[in-house]
């Protein structure tokens, strides 16, 4: 918890934040570990996001903040 990790898997979804409409909130599925899901929240605005699509191989790095219902990154690139 709190600590740095860069993780890989397939973009499973990119929806929009159930708290915050300028964010949108990206899940991470598969890869290298096998967590049932790590997300992400990125503005929806950030040129990053409109790059992103369902299915692509993604390196995410980010500060695990969450352990409920999945991982939970914060200040994710």
């Amino acid at each position: 918890m709190n600590q740095p990790v860069e993780l890989t898997g397939y973009i499973g979804s990119i929806d929009d934040s159930l708290f915050d409409e300028k964010n949108v909130s990206i899940t991470i599925t598969g890869g290298e570990y096998s967590f049932s899901s790590v997300s992400c929240s990125k503005p929806r605005s950030s040129d990053a996001v409109s790059e992103l699509r369902k299915n692509m191989r993604v390196a995410v790095r980010g500060v695990i903040t969450s352990e409920e219902m999945g991982i939970g990154l914060s200040r994710c690139k």
